[in-house]
């Protein structure tokens, strides 16, 4: 059984709130009782930075087909030039939202 550490009265305020002094935790699980108790409980939430299993997986399949050579063709982020563009006989990505 845990043993109590600290003993304070602590005051609801306007909008429903209760301070908590030297809280160890920063999420807590509530629990109001019918006898106006309330049990509050740590609670860990799951990491953010956490990597689902399946994208883990994706990854993992991703990198073995690249060892193996098994990848598509380079992908070219350049913007083409307005010579580039009148010898395509296309409007360059640029001149498109202008």
């Amino acid at each position: 059984m845990a043993k109590e550490t600290s003993t304070y009265i602590a005051k609801v305020d306007s909008k429903k709130r209760v301070t908590l002094r030297g809280a160890q935790y920063e999420y807590y699980s509530v629990s109001e009782l019918d006898n106006g108790e309330i049990l509050l409980s740590p609670r860990l939430l799951a990491s953010p930075f956490a990597v689902a299993k399946k994208s883990l997986d994706s990854m993992d399949s991703s990198m073995k087909n690249y060892r193996k050579g098994k990848v598509s063709k380079r992908l070219s982020f350049k913007i083409p030039s307005e010579k580039d563009a009148d010898k395509k006989k296309t409007r360059s990505p640029v001149s498109l939202f202008l």
